[in-house]
């Protein structure tokens, strides 16, 4: 951000503070007002936006084999697979529910062709379970902090630890969001209702102090602080989602005092990014890794998982995907250049 605003378009409040008011979830046999699909896989209804994916078996096939590999390659470290729905299959019309896009069904698809090295992590119905909270954003293709924090007591269960209570949290929120889910659909009049109800950007902050620095290669030199959490993003910053982990980050270091004797390294897209803040309670250090930022040639830098997990003692390994990621042969043959 270029500047701090005087008076800071946020609040801040104790873990008493009141959380978001969701808009309720549409009545699942309702049509919706517009059908987008034929625009990208798009449905509007009423002020929410969603994105179906259809899914891919063979590409599901390669993003096993690529998590596989990489608990060959890495074991002294325990690799987790934590695929996680997107909003779709929560507030659509049953209607539109079909088993192309059945997006439990392909997280369950995936998780039978997993090698047993591999611990999955189940978060689908525990997001189910509370999906009239304020999980996912209208305007945007991401989920909440809260979204990612139920999503976080599914690792935890995985991992075998307890998760921290969400009242631990000190909590604020960033208010006026409108993402990329309504500048896709912007130029459609039917948006305007999602225009005139934007989104809240909810954040917990870490209960203990830890720090963060960002790399732009593995080695690590020349790094830069971050916070974990920015509750001090200015006013021309249009995309709160940001306030996570300061966006999308090649590499970032986090080091807590959590004294566990564990080190967690996380490779994510931008829906691990509201994760980040709730695994400080749990690992002495944590690495977060942006596959689309390594190994592309040009400018991009080569970084190798398996030197780079040992070099750093390593213990836990987190690859966190939404929908498209391993339903896209092109996603995944990303990641796979990080375990080549």
């Amino acid at each position: 951000p270029s500047r701090t605003p005087e008076a800071p378009a946020h609040s801040t409040a104790g873990p008493s503070a009141p959380a978001p008011t969701p808009t309720p979830a549409p009545d699942p046999g309702a049509e919706p007002a517009v059908d987008l699909q034929t625009k990208g896989g798009y449905l509007l209804i009423g002020d929410r936006i969603m994105h179906s994916f259809t899914t891919d078996a063979q590409s599901l096939q390669s993003y096993a084999d690529m998590l596989r590999q990489s608990a060959s390659q890495m074991p002294q470290a325990r690799v987790f697979s934590m695929v996680v729905p997107n909003s779709f299959p929560f507030y659509a019309p049953r209607s539109f529910l079909t088993p192309e896009n059945d997006q439990r069904d392909m997280i369950r698809q995936l998780y039978a062709m997993l090698d047993p090295s591999v611990v999955p992590v189940y978060t689908y119905d525990i997001l189910e379970a509370h999906r009239d909270e304020y999980l996912y954003f209208r305007a945007d293709h991401h989920w909440t902090a809260r979204g990612a924090y139920w999503a976080y007591t599914g690792f935890c269960a995985a991992l075998g630890v307890e998760p921290v209570g969400l009242d631990r949290f000190e909590r604020g929120q960033y208010e006026g969001f409108l993402g990329s889910f309504y500048r896709d659909l912007s130029k459609y009049p039917q948006s305007d209702a999602v225009q005139k109800n934007p989104d809240t950007v909810e954040y917990f902050l870490p209960p203990a102090a830890c720090s963060a620095e960002v790399f732009a290669t593995p080695e690590m030199t020349e790094g830069a602080q971050i916070p974990v959490v920015n509750t001090q993003l200015s006013d021309d910053v249009t995309n709160k989602y940001m306030c996570f982990t300061n966006g999308d980050q090649p590499l970032i270091r986090i080091r807590t005092q959590a004294d566990t004797g564990r080190t967690l390294l996380v490779v994510k897209e931008s829906y691990g990014n509201a994760l980040i803040p709730f695994f400080t309670s749990h690992f002495d250090e944590i690495y977060v890794v942006d596959f689309r930022r390594f190994n592309r040639g040009g400018d991009t830098p080569p970084l190798k998982l398996p030197a780079f997990a040992k070099t750093h003692g390593v213990t836990d390994v987190l690859f966190v995907n939404y929908p498209e990621v391993p339903n896209s042969g092109h996603f995944v043959g990303m990641i796979e250049k990080l375990t080549d």
